[in-house]
């Protein structure tokens, strides 16, 4: 893990060259689902609502959370298939699913290390607020400058750049391409995404 943080070169040309092993892969996946739902858990707790929803709040949140983390481990299998499909379609490169499977998992370590200052963040300064008190906008614009959750925001972005700057380099070595090109194939999908998303906001 040292090689894959300090020097991500390294770790991902080695990594393609060598036989893929799934399982530290999908124990990070795994960990970064599984530090996300402790986090929103955490979170929820800081809400107080009416008592008499307070047992159905509790029941949605860790339902909604649950569905959360569940969405993160299937879109591990998803992300790769894409980056596959535009690596074929734009530059004619492939490789084994299960190799690129691997690596596109080890990019999301940052997302791991920032989850877990994160999760410490709001263990140590919980967040606390009455949202039957308070309109949405005030709710959001509260949370996002009066809690820690100002913080984690940061937190999460430079974790986001930096396992993006890995996924990068993960396609580098595993498609053989070089920098700007592997670049296109992380950047391209997530554009299309962010784009939809545009698109949906505007007809609604």
């Amino acid at each position: 893990m040292y090689d894959l943080l300090l020097r991500p070169h390294v770790f991902f040309a080695r990594q393609a060259s060598n036989k893929a092993d799934l399982f530290f892969p999908f124990l990070i996946v795994l960990s970064v689902s599984g530090i996300g739902l402790s986090i929103a858990l955490e979170v929820s707790r800081g809400m107080s609502f009416n008592e008499d929803f307070e047992a159905l709040r509790w029941r949605i949140s860790v339902a909604t959370s649950v569905i959360a983390a569940l969405a993160n481990l299937m879109l591990w299998p998803v992300v790769c298939c894409i980056t596959l499909a535009v690596a074929l379609l734009l530059w004619n490169r492939t490789v084994t699913y299960r190799l690129l499977l691997a690596a596109t998992a080890y990019a999301e370590l940052p997302l791991l290390i920032g989850g877990i200052l994160n999760l410490i963040l709001v263990i140590r300064r919980p967040v606390m607020v009455a949202p039957h008190k308070m309109s949405v906008a005030d709710i959001q614009q509260y949370l996002e400058q009066e809690t820690v959750l100002g913080a984690t925001k940061y937190v999460s972005a430079v974790a986001s750049v930096w396992s993006g700057l890995l996924m990068t380099l993960a396609v580098k070595y595993n498609l053989r391409m070089d920098v700007v090109r592997s670049a296109l194939t992380v950047l391209l999908p997530y554009l299309g995404y962010r784009l939809a998303l545009f698109l949906v906001a505007i007809a609604s």
